[in-house]
């Protein structure tokens, strides 16, 4: 008996054996590969344009391959970004503002040393009236007088109850406001908050006095339920034609141009919105959509298959097929680049010759020459008219959100002089990205050594913003016997907390 058990065992096992042998095909065929998913964070503030082309983007992801894809403020972003800490860092960004220096530097000593930037395109957020209004242009702050929910008045803030242009600036006709913005959701909404409501209300007094950058961008982007009313993006030239004339909508240059001359774009603040002024970056409502990659990770212990599917999007993401005129950007109101830049950007890409490389980011930190880097791209220019008044290191520190409190000299032996700044506000995402602006201009109207050192100082005090969770306090410079320049750095948190609890006229 135990001898015939122990043949029937070895019979059993062997079928075993044999039906394991004969299924492994099937098994083979129903093991799933291993995903893997780098993950991506998209612009909020973009995120109606950037949203439809990630499915372009993620189209080159293949089978095996896919993206996590999260949503967060544009500076946070590329903070996490630049952090490189595992898997709470983004590999890819997809974002509204181009990467500072300091978040750079900061890259780089993290071990992200090798990053591809893609320009994907621009857009230009246009207001059009029809052909035949009387209005020809408005400025930033007359757009912000008629469209806001309250306007200053005597340093205060009150209702807003202009009925007519006439109302806002008595140079302007007495025809009845009306207004078509984009949804809330949109993209276009977002700039137009951003760059005419917040730049129309920046110099307001009522408005400076708010420390919280959240708070007063609250005030200068809440619309006027009255004479201002949605219209979806791809309804807006359509709604704007049915609408009666002297009625001022936000279009894109693809739907100014195929109106037939029926739409007609506005100067906004002097200048008017031509494709030269907009790709130039002249005209301010121009913005430009990136994507930041991180390569070669696997060198400072990353995934080599991370590395190989981020050179594919890399490389599909400023293919023709994305960022040439027959791909989706139109469709979400970017313009693409011109021909030769789009050539010299795959270049660029293609030689690994990315100006965030640690070598670059040295130079940076090291040269006079950081003027040149220009934040917004070495297209920006100036207006063609530039007959605004020249600023200088007061006016860029009030645009930092900073004031004079203190002007120290004395004449001696050994004279001394030196001034000391404290901050009266924190900048909002719209600050910086108007004094990355200004700073550009300025060194185009201020050459030499001098206004440069001025402006290493304002950039000194928005790298320590974008780095996060700090801001700089108080700026001490010191003229005479021999030149220094202080910054008393203090959290966030602690400022704003310090904020609540003086008054506007109070200083830190």
């Amino acid at each position: 008996m135990r001898r015939a058990f122990g043949v029937l065992a070895l019979c059993g096992l062997f079928a075993v054996s044999l039906l394991w042998q004969v299924a492994a095909p099937a098994r083979a065929q129903t093991r799933q590969p291993t995903l893997v998913r780098p993950l991506v964070t998209v612009s909020t503030n973009g995120r109606a344009i950037f949203d439809p082309l990630i499915d372009a983007i993620a189209s080159h992801a293949g089978e095996t391959h896919a993206l996590t894809v999260t949503h967060d403020d544009s500076f946070v972003a590329l903070r996490r970004f630049c952090q490189n800490n595992g898997d709470a860092s983004p590999d890819i960004v997809l974002a509204i503002h181009r990467l500072h220096s300091a978040l750079a530097d900061e890259c780089a000593t993290n071990g992200a040393d090798d990053i591809a930037e893609v320009e994907l395109g621009r857009s230009a957020m246009i207001l059009a009236v029809r052909k035949g209004s009387l209005l020809t242009g408005l400025t930033s702050r007359q757009v912000y007088m008629a469209v806001a929910r309250e306007v200053p008045y005597r340093d205060e803030l009150i209702r807003n109850t202009a009925v007519r242009w006439s109302d806002v600036d008595p140079t302007l006709p007495a025809q009845d406001i009306r207004f078509e913005l984009p949804l809330r959701s949109e993209g276009s909404r977002a700039i137009f908050d951003s760059l005419v409501l917040e730049g129309g209300c920046r110099g307001e007094k009522a408005i400076k006095q708010i420390f919280s950058a959240r708070l007063r961008t609250a005030r200068c982007v809440t619309a006027r339920s009255d004479r201002v009313r949605e219209i979806a993006r791809d309804q807006a030239a359509r709604a704007l034609l049915d609408a009666p004339i002297g009625t001022v909508g936000v279009v894109s240059q693809v739907d100014i141009a195929r109106s037939d001359g029926l739409l007609v774009g506005l100067a906004l603040d002097d200048v008017a919105p031509t494709p030269d002024a907009i790709l130039s970056g002249a005209y301010d409502c121009s913005t430009s959509f990136w994507l930041y990659a991180k390569r070669g990770q696997a060198n400072h212990g990353g995934s080599a298959t991370v590395d190989a599917l981020i050179e594919h999007i890399i490389e599909h993401s400023q293919s023709e097929d994305v960022v040439g005129p027959n791909g989706p950007l139109q469709s979400v109101g970017l313009v693409p680049l011109p021909p030769d830049e789009r050539v010299a950007q795959r270049a660029a890409l293609a030689a690994r010759s990315s100006v965030f490389s640690l070598a670059s980011v040295a130079g940076w930190l090291t040269s006079f020459g950081a003027d040149a880097w220009a934040m917004l791209g070495p297209r920006y220019a100036l207006p063609p008219e530039d007959t605004r008044a020249a600023t200088n290191f007061t006016t860029l520190m009030d645009v930092a959100g900073y004031r004079v409190t203190d002007i120290n000299s004395s004449i001696g032996i050994i004279p001394d002089a030196g001034m000391v700044f404290s901050i009266s506000r924190e900048m909002s995402d719209s600050d910086q990205t108007f004094l990355e602006r200004e700073l550009y201009r300025d060194s185009l109207r201020r050459p030499g050594a001098i206004s440069a050192l001025q402006r290493r100082i304002v950039r000194s005090i928005m790298g320590v913003r974008d780095v996060g969770g700090f801001e700089v306090a108080k700026v001490e410079i010191v003229f005479l016997p021999l030149p220094k320049v202080a910054l008393t750095v203090s959290p966030r948190d602690v400022l704003a907390s310090a904020a609540t609890s003086r008054g506007p006229d109070d200083v830190p």
